[in-house]
């Protein structure tokens, strides 16, 4: 299970056109957002592979969460052991954002 943040505003580059015309390719200079990505994959033994994933959209706006939270892995998590009706092993690197006090 890993979480990925991908940049809504478009790229710019160079195309091709007619001779003599100059294409015109317009691109607004302030993004509108971004969208971050939440995944895992599940493997059963004798089963075919599943994955499970999420999206969530945030656009800079004032008290708007800039990704996902303990919660939304929780309930990602839930989703795909409901799912599966199976135990999960979770493999997770050592990323802070990863890690929680145990109670």
């Amino acid at each position: 299970m890993d979480e990925s943040s991908h940049t809504l505003i478009p790229a710019r580059s160079r195309t091709w056109g007619r001779r003599g015309r100059t294409p015109v390719i317009r691109v607004r200079k302030r993004g509108s957002g971004r969208v971050s990505l939440a995944g895992l994959t599940a493997y059963r033994p004798g089963g075919p592979s599943r994955f499970f994933y999420r999206t969530m959209p945030h656009r800079r706006r004032k008290g708007e969460k800039p990704g996902f939270r303990e919660r939304e892995f929780a309930q990602m998590l839930d989703a795909a052991h409901r799912a599966l009706d199976a135990p999960i092993v979770l493999v997770w690197d050592n990323l802070n954002a990863h890690k929680a006090d145990v109670e």
